[in-house]
């Protein structure tokens, strides 16, 4: 990858070559607080240092210095970004974004963007500059179906993208740019467009963690692949991120309540599915019993009066017939009307004004209230979820965890360990 670097007006201004992409006008933005104040500053990108492979930008104010190295990695590009704190006081860091005010591919009509959803339930798709993503009007839906920090503004040529992003033309070259390693931050990539201008933000989410002092904050990677081949510059791309620990290539065939008795379960109808493989001679890898076993969301252990022989018989009667008994559970969240919420209101997540973080709304479990978010960093509920784990595998037989809502661990509020970002406390909820 060859690639020129500007230092005209001060301001970054790259220039990649064969296929020919520009990336001019940087600028960083950041929010922080510190002495119960928020600041928010925008500063252009100077290149404080220029080598061969590697440049350097340095941009700081009283309280906090950012360094940004772009390196030529041969086929890509790597971003690093590095925070000091340079107070005397704790600061609470919001988010770093990298604006980038004109992105182009020359010789480039219309251009596509494909998005990455946040989660399994965002949309992922492709736009033209035409189009428009929207949010959806019931605030609880879009905490159902995508992330509150950064939802669309509904405006033509607008995307918001979640890790990665693609942009380009099939008659042209594209652009893939994505997050890459440790996945510490969530990382949000968005488009907007004026006239036949793109601008690209790239959001580094810290959502308020806290920064010590002289402590060296890293920022994950970003990545910027071009090639006229967006198949290869995907490829390229989840090379760059895979995972060092083997990936399981057999998919396991299943069965799963859910799809046709949805919350309607019950051990009868659990041992009559049980009974007709067995009359059939049919076996799956994983037999799964899906919600609808809880007394309320979040008592996992407290097993309704659907199943008064309770769910260890039922484990132990999937394995005598050569399938690994799975269950489904949603670790990180809880309703109102659990023992959890009532016993323990400390172990969630609360928002500013010290209420619980709503985490989402389903009907199925009640039509007039919401589900909360739990604190994965607090010790008490970390003991108390392992315990649950341990009691389904190792006591009651289940081998196949089907993990729910996960996404709840990270809504950002305030935790009782703050020295993590939102992205980590949904590792740390894993381990």
């Amino acid at each position: 990858m060859e690639w020129i670097v500007s230092k005209g007006k001060k301001e970054l201004k790259l220039q990649l070559k064969k296929p020919d992409v520009l990336f001019e006008s940087w600028k960083i933005q950041y929010i922080y607080s510190i002495h119960d104040q928020t600041i928010h500053r925008i500063q252009s990108l100077p290149v404080t240092a220029l080598g061969k492979k590697k440049t350097t930008c340095i941009i700081n104010d009283d309280n906090i210095r950012i360094t940004v190295v772009i390196s030529d990695e041969g086929d890509h590009l790597a971003i690093k970004y590095t925070i000091d704190n340079l107070s005397d006081e704790d600061l609470s860091l919001d988010k770093v974004i990298t604006s980038i005010s004109r992105f182009s591919i020359p010789k480039t009509e219309n251009y596509r963007v494909f998005k990455n959803g946040y989660q399994s339930w965002s949309l992922t798709r492709s736009y033209s500059l035409n189009d428009k993503e929207m949010a959806s009007w019931l605030s609880c839906m879009n905490i159902l179906q995508d992330t509150i920090r950064n939802l669309p503004s509904g405006k033509n040529g607008s995307f918001n993208s979640t890790m990665f992003i693609a942009i380009g033309s099939e008659n042209s070259s594209y652009c893939v740019i994505g997050q890459g390693r440790p996945f510490n931050q969530y990382v949000y990539i968005n488009t907007s467009t004026t006239g036949n201008n793109i601008q690209l933000d790239i959001v580094h989410d810290f959502c308020k963690v806290i920064v010590s002092p002289t402590l060296k904050l890293r920022a994950d990677l970003i990545y910027f692949i071009t090639n006229k081949n967006i198949n290869e510059a995907f490829d390229r791309y989840f090379e760059l991120i895979r995972s060092q620990i083997p990936i399981r290539r057999k998919i396991p065939k299943g069965w799963c309540s859910w799809y046709y008795y949805y919350t309607k379960i019950d051990e009868r109808s659990i041992y009559h599915n049980l009974d007709v493989l067995r009359s059939k001679g049919k076996r799956f890898d994983v037999f799964q019993i899906d919600d609808g076993y809880q007394t309320e969301i979040g008592d996992w252990l407290s097993i309704n009066n659907k199943f008064p022989g309770g769910l260890a018989s039922i484990a132990r009667k999937i394995r005598t017939m050569g399938m690994v008994p799975g269950i489904w559970l949603a670790p990180f969240i809880a309703s109102r009307k659990s023992m959890l919420y009532q016993h323990h209101p400390d172990w969630f997540l609360h928002d500013d004004d010290g209420k619980p973080v709503v985490a989402g709304w389903n009907p199925n479990w009640d039509i007039f209230g919401y589900f909360y978010a739990l604190d994965t960093t607090h010790p008490e509920f970390q003991e108390y979820i392992k315990g649950v784990i341990n009691t389904f595998v190792h006591e009651w037989g289940f081998g196949y965890l089907k993990l729910d809502f996960v996404y709840a661990a990270s809504l950002c509020g305030r935790a009782y360990d703050m020295s993590l970002t939102s992205a980590q406390r949904l590792k740390l909820g894993y381990t």
